[in-house]
């Protein structure tokens, strides 16, 4: 069963561009800067707070939806289907096992329109990529819905066998470079 994920947004600003694209189409262009909620300064700190934390690789697949607008502007947010390959913490009612799938939210994306395709890009966040793998922090939202505590923060390419964040700030790159298997051992200190 694939669960949806949402997150709260702290702040953000957009700004708009008009192109054209070869789909016929306009595109228009918009910049978003998202300030997301900190999160804890270890990672053994990371892992208490998150009710669940998973290695899961990127599913192939996303989709594109529009979520609560901020300032009447509707918000375009993207979808990536995750699978679960292995599970370090489960303490949450969403039984998260290996092979489970599930859904995360990151702001940004496009979304066709009858007249043009808006296309809404986060500054300074890299989308999630195919044949790629993460660690993921999860909790769960009231409405039981899994969420990501601290946005784009709670998210870390694993791919190339050593941490990275999607997130281009110092406090994002701050675990860069960290051996996956160092980063794990970290999680439980």
């Amino acid at each position: 069963m694939i669960r949806h994920l949402a997150h709260s947004l702290s702040g953000m600003l957009v700004f708009s561009v008009a192109m054209v694209a070869t789909t016929q189409k306009p595109v228009h262009e918009e910049r978003m800067f998202v300030t997301y909620r900190p999160s804890p300064s270890s990672l053994s700190e990371m892992a208490m707070q998150a009710q669940s934390v998973v290695v899961a690789s990127y599913g192939g697949a996303s989709r594109f939806v529009n979520r609560s607008s901020v300032a009447s502007v509707p918000l375009v947010m993207t979808g990536f289907t995750l699978q679960v390959e292995r599970v370090l913490k489960n303490t949450g009612e969403t039984v998260l096992q290996v092979s489970t799938p599930f859904e995360i939210f990151i702001e940004g994306g496009e979304h066709e329109l009858p007249d043009r395709v808006r296309r809404l890009t986060v500054q300074g966040i890299e989308p999630l990529k195919p044949n790629h793998r993460y660690v993921v922090f999860l909790k769960e939202n009231s409405r039981g819905e899994l969420t990501l505590p601290w946005g784009p923060y709670s998210i870390f390419d694993v791919t190339s066998g050593r941490v990275g964040s999607l997130i281009d700030n110092a406090e994002g790159r701050r675990f860069d470079g960290k051996v996956l298997a160092e980063f794990l051992k970290a999680l439980h200190h």
